[in-house]
């Protein structure tokens, strides 16, 4: 088992931003069960607090996206800044060697907070390995 690796994790969390700072705070509600996705494919759910944790990520620039269709009915992804590719259902993150990257995503509305991926475990992909 490697203990120095290039793959990272890529954490965040899809909330209700009560405030519209579009910053997760204290007393802002997670979406659950809303799916995203990283450009090659790997997947996760939200929990009930809306995180997410996607494991195994190759080192490097990334765009994680969330599943629209799988958002609870009334609300609507904001953008947090810039840093997107060009739709507020999208962000990029750069994930260090053997690190950590953060994609939080903002939504506006109202109404239940549970989205309509389905429970149990995460759908995850993992990436391919090179052995070397």
């Amino acid at each position: 088992e490697r203990f120095f690796t290039d793959r990272g994790l890529i954490i965040g969390r899809v909330f209700v931003d009560l405030n519209g700072n579009r910053m997760p705070d204290h007393g802002e509600p997670g979406l659950s069960r809303v799916a995203v996705y990283t450009d090659t494919a790997i997947m996760a759910i939200t929990d009930e607090e809306g995180k997410f944790v996607i494991p195994e990520v190759a080192s490097g620039e990334h765009v994680v996206r969330i599943d629209l269709s799988t958002l609870p009915g009334g609300y609507r992804v904001v953008a947090i800044d810039n840093a997107n590719a060009g739709t507020a259902k999208s962000r990029f993150c750069t994930l260090p060697k053997g690190g950590i990257a953060k994609a939080n995503f903002a939504v506006l509305g109202t109404g239940a907070t549970t989205g309509s991926s389905q429970d149990g475990t995460p759908l995850i992909k993992r990436q391919e390995t090179q052995r070397r």
